[in-house]
């Protein structure tokens, strides 16, 4: 070690300044960088903090400058986060709209297949080779559209799951978590849809696999429209596209397959119960 009489304690003192100043600017610009709608003004106002402590730089001004920095970075993430979570409720609007977009092509095609085959049905006896062409060409374009709306629903499924990112999932259920579940029903909130919200409570022995196999047995039950989510240690929770009454009666279709006896891998049989209510949305988002 240098001994302190050896050392020029002024150019350390002027290099540490110096050293505090390049990270307060190199902190200004990737704030900018990372995110520019909102970065550009804490970078301004890092970049003012800067010449302010470079013109003059003693021990007051470095420690009230400090705890600046650290309060424009604790502003900047809550922003950011705020921003972000906007932005990708404007998204999810977005693929909700489309959904439902893709939804009318069904039922429009549908519609028009049923249409057709009642028209080849009323001209079968007059006319049965064409009508047996019309049928043919009817169950053609059905099995086509039923094809082409399955996969849109495919990519509808994947475009929301890169949206969430695996932030959003429930590591034990593969489920999305709580919190990806308040931003769907924000979505389906600003998008104008009609949606009740349904809470599922197990009781009982309670482990992973218990946890896994209800989750399963939850989302297999319901639309794939449907939201299904854990959203506690022993509850889980559907956005329901649908008014409250059709919710409480799907529900109650529902129970007798998720309560019951589960199997787990060692063989062993646990007994679990399970109970449903209707959750209000304003809570949910609490």
């Amino acid at each position: 070690m240098i001994p302190l009489t050896g050392r020029d304690l002024m150019a350390e003192l002027a290099n540490a300044v110096a050293a505090y100043l390049s990270t307060i600017e190199v902190t200004a610009d990737c704030l900018e960088e990372s995110y520019p709608e909102v970065g550009t003004p804490y970078r301004k106002r890092l970049q003012a903090l800067q010449s302010r402590v470079s013109y003059d730089a003693t021990p007051k001004e470095i420690r009230e400058s400090v705890q600046a920095v650290h309060a424009e970075l604790r502003d900047y993430a809550s922003v950011a986060k705020r921003v972000r979570t906007e932005r990708s409720v404007e998204l999810e609007r977005e693929i909700l709209a489309l959904g439902d977009i893709i939804e009318n092509l069904a039922e429009r095609q549908a519609h028009y297949g049923r249409r057709l085959r009642q028209f080849a049905a009323q001209v079968e006896q007059a006319m049965p080779v064409e009508a047996a062409g019309l049928h043919g060409a009817v169950d053609s374009m059905s099995h086509e559209t039923a094809a082409m709306v399955g996969r849109m629903r495919e990519q509808m499924v994947e475009l929301d799951q890169r949206l969430a990112g695996t932030a959003s999932t429930d590591p034990v259920t593969g489920l999305i978590n709580r919190r990806e579940l308040e931003r769907q029903i924000e979505a389906h909130r600003l998008h104008g849809a009609t949606f009740s919200l349904l809470l599922f409570e197990l009781e009982g022995p309670i482990g992973e696999q218990v946890l896994q196999m209800a989750g399963e047995k939850l989302a297999s039950h319901f639309r794939h429209r449907d939201r299904t989510a854990r959203w506690s240690d022993k509850e889980f929770a559907v956005l329901f596209l649908g008014e409250n009454q059709l919710a409480e009666s799907r529900a109650a279709e529902v129970m007798p397959w998720l309560a019951g006896r589960y199997t787990l891998e060692n063989g062993e049989s646990v007994l679990i119960e399970a109970k449903s209510r209707l959750l209000e949305p304003e809570l949910a988002a609490a």
